[in-house]
């Protein structure tokens, strides 16, 4: 049994440190970091005393080496006694008393790396003002101070070796720009402390992983113990929470079953008076509950007479019970929420229900039977139906009114054009010829809404792309070089929004066919359309003809064509209207859609 217990204990050892050797980082022995918290605040609690030891020894060594400098060098004593009594020692003491306040834990790897780091340089400044048998020999007090750093003061080896390191380069620094420092020496003291350093590291690093190991060995015996003694709790203790644990569920079950006969009880008033209907129906179609709602619904005297002469598949029209449970089933679903059936009254008569209907299974998958809530629509149902009749004389008219507005128009525009042709002045038809075009992009708005679907709105792409080119055959003579480059995305607008953009787009044509191109030169319509991020609708409108000059205002020129958009834009349609010239005059309109409401 012993050697069991022996072989147990070496395979849990085993298992420990392997798990140690897996959770320890190696290369700046750190744990995960709730274990590394966990082993900073044991590694302080255990630390503390030795440290305040070694503050303590580290005063009395630093100051008892007084002696020395009184011996060896008495003829730099003060300056050396000013280094040692004004600044190490204190700042060492400084740290000491610090270290019996409550927040010393925070810091307190800080304030002993500064303790080691002002010892190292102190007498790394007592070589650099000694005279020659100084800077021989007292470099052996930074052996001193690298013993203290790796060994007493418990830093964490990271912070020791970054401490180490300084400390040695400093010394190196000191002694290569001193003016007459000997080389042979110095390079056997830098031989010596650099070994005494690495030798340090070493010392450091062994120390903190067991330190560490140690650590995390309590750690594992502490949650070993903690485990045993959750399993060692007294059998009596279990029974008797056992035993209070089932008299609290009979206790429970008691309260449980007098709540579902009141429940029970509940449910079935609830059925009996509830104003919409209600019943079960088992698979055959068998109704095996309902309640007086349902029947007076269905034109029965009572709920007995509905079950007694009645099955659900009576009450649907052809296969639609059979269609609405296939439904069901294909999309194993429990429950179909307010489906509108067609129900046949007691008499034969159609109504219209609203169907709420569920399912309740058996252990294996099957239905048990149906819950089936009933509201008649009947009435809803006829006004849709005289309400739809009702929109689609609506739309019919309007579709009528949209043509007959759109065929007035042409008539009118057509009368135009023929009394323009008896006048001799080219300035009156061109002028003319403007109002037509305006006339027959308002009709080209009413066309298009009586061809759409939706009656209150268009799709401008395809209204630009139809009249832009209507526009320009009024413009363009067989020889003409003007070409169109359209860049179109399918958006919908209002009317009220199609009718003055029409007219927009119109001026903007016509005033590149009097001003672009002189001469007949070739030149190129560009016309972008799209829905920005925020919803507005965004026109780009450029051509690539002589443009204007830079100091010349749109705004403010007599041209009432340009006034007019100006105004559409920024007034009727409410949106944003700029202009630029690069190699031709560019336009950007923006503006929202929804200023005026949808009117269908």
């Amino acid at each position: 049994m012993n050697k069991k217990r022996r072989n147990h204990k070496k395979l849990q050892i085993s298992i420990g440190t392997e798990k140690f050797r897996v959770l320890l980082n190696p290369l700046n022995l750190s744990f995960p970091k709730e274990l590394e918290g966990k082993f900073h605040r044991d590694y302080y609690k255990s630390s503390l005393m030795m440290l305040r030891y070694s503050f303590m020894l580290g005063i009395v060594y630093y100051a008892g080496f007084a002696l020395l400098d009184n011996y060896a060098l008495p003829e730099i004593k003060f300056q050396l006694y000013t280094i040692r009594f004004v600044v190490v020692c204190p700042v060492i003491l400084i740290v000491l008393l610090m270290s019996y306040t409550k927040k010393f834990y925070k810091w307190w790897q800080l304030a002993a790396f500064t303790s080691v780091m002002v010892s190292g340089l102190g007498i790394i400044v007592m070589l650099v003002i000694a005279p020659e048998l100084g800077r021989n020999t007292y470099y052996a007090g930074i052996i001193l101070v690298l013993i203290y750093n790796y060994m007493l003061v418990k830093l964490r080896f990271i912070w020791s070796s970054v401490a180490g390191f300084i400390i040695f380069a400093s010394y190196v620094f000191a002694m290569l720009i001193f003016p007459d420092y000997q080389p042979k020496i110095f390079g056997i003291n830098t031989f010596f402390l650099f070994s005494a350093n690495l030798l340090g590291m070493f010392g450091g690093y062994t120390l903190e992983y067991y330190s560490r190991r140690d650590f995390y060995f309590r750690y594992l015996l502490d949650k070993e113990r903690k485990k045993v003694k959750m399993d060692n709790v007294g059998l009596e203790e279990i029974v008797h929470e056992k035993t209070k644990e089932l008299k609290e569920d009979i206790r429970k079950r008691k309260e449980i079953e007098i709540a579902l006969r009141e429940s029970e009880k509940k449910y079935r008033n609830i059925i009996t008076l509830a104003p919409i209907g209600f019943y079960q129906s088992i698979p055959n179609g068998e109704i095996v509950t309902a309640n007086d709602e349902l029947a007076a619904i269905l034109g029965f005297d009572s709920s007995s007479e509905l079950k007694e002469s009645c099955n659900m598949k009576d009450l649907y029209f052809a296969n639609e019970r059979e269609d609405l449970i296939n439904k069901y089933d294909e999309f194993s679903v429990e429950k179909i929420r307010n489906i509108e059936v067609k129900f046949k009254k007691k008499d034969g008569t159609p109504i219209w229900v609203l169907l709420t209907l569920q399912s309740v299974k058996n252990l294996d998958g099957t239905t048990k039977y149906y819950d089936g809530f009933v509201i008649d629509i009947t009435n809803i149902k006829n006004k849709e139906e005289e309400i739809q009749h009702n929109l689609e004389e609506k739309n019919l008219l309007l579709r009528e009114l949209y043509h007959r507005t759109k065929n007035n128009m042409q008539v009118i525009a057509s009368m135009l054009k023929i009394k323009g042709r008896m006048f001799k002045n080219e300035i009156l038809q061109k002028t003319i010829q403007e109002i037509v075009n305006k006339i027959i992009s308002m009709s080209m708005v009413h066309q298009k809404l009586y061809e759409a679907r939706n009656l209150s709105q268009i799709n401008l792409k395809e209204y630009i792309e139809d009249f832009v080119v209507h526009l320009m055959s009024n413009y363009n003579s067989k020889d003409s070089s003007v070409t169109l480059r359209l860049q179109l995305e399918n958006v919908q607008i209002t009317i009220d929004s199609a009718v003055p953009m029409g007219i927009i787009i119109t001026e903007l044509v016509s005033n590149v066919y009097k001003h672009a191109f002189p001469n007949d030169e070739r030149g190129e319509i560009y016309i972008g359309l799209q829905k920005t991020e925020t919803g507005n609708v965004k026109i780009s409108f450029s051509d690539n003809g002589i443009g204007i000059n830079s100091n010349e205002d749109l705004r403010t020129m007599s041209n009432i064509g340009l006034k007019n958009v100006f105004s559409l834009v920024e007034y009727q349609l409410r949106g944003k209207i700029e202009y630029h010239v690069n190699k031709g005059l560019h336009w950007n309109i923006e503006f929202s859609d929804n200023v005026y409401k949808k009117r269908i």
